[in-house]
């Protein structure tokens, strides 16, 4: 119950504090190939190419790994700094996906607010893979996949975030 009150009281002292918030916890919207907690201006668009390779030690017969890639295209907008929305297509699955992104709270400098980042994270993918036995169609709820991810960081110096 002492922990819950604590939260509560942090969290509220946060949201009535003037405090500045930390410039850039990470570089950019992603980490690898999951998101961050970073999120774009208001108006920003970004466009991203993300990929993964196959194995190196296939040779020259899968080309060193990119017989086997996976690209993702994607397209990201800022509709207010702490809301982003964003639509993509893998070629894994042949996926289509959809997500929502929304910053909670900002991590503040020199602690006087804050100590972390909070963002919530949802998204939406759909496989638009043929079938298989086209006898037996596949109902839309097999072909839906839903992720639901709370981001937590903390940027701790110029060159360490977690």
């Amino acid at each position: 119950m002492k922990n819950k009150l604590l939260l509560i009281a942090l969290l509220l002292t946060a949201l009535q504090l003037p405090a500045q918030s930390v410039y850039q916890i990470f570089r950019g919207t992603r980490v690898v190939n999951g998101h961050s907690v970073q999120t774009l201006n208001e108006g920003e668009m970004e466009f991203i190419i993300g990929h993964r390779f196959g194995r190196l030690n296939g040779g020259f017969y899968e080309l060193f790994g990119l017989d086997q890639s996976n690209i993702r295209l994607g397209l990201d907008y800022g509709i207010k700094p702490w809301i982003n929305i964003g639509l993509g297509r893998s070629s894994l699955g042949k996926e289509f996906d959809g997500f929502v992104k929304l910053r909670f709270f900002s991590q503040c400098q020199d602690g006087s607010g804050m100590p972390f980042a909070l963002t919530g994270f949802s998204s939406t993918a759909y496989s638009s893979l043929k079938e298989a036995d086209p006898q037996k169609p596949l109902a839309i709820q097999n072909r839906l996949a839903f992720t639901h991810q709370l981001l937590l960081a903390r940027k701790f110096s110029d060159r360490l975030s977690l």
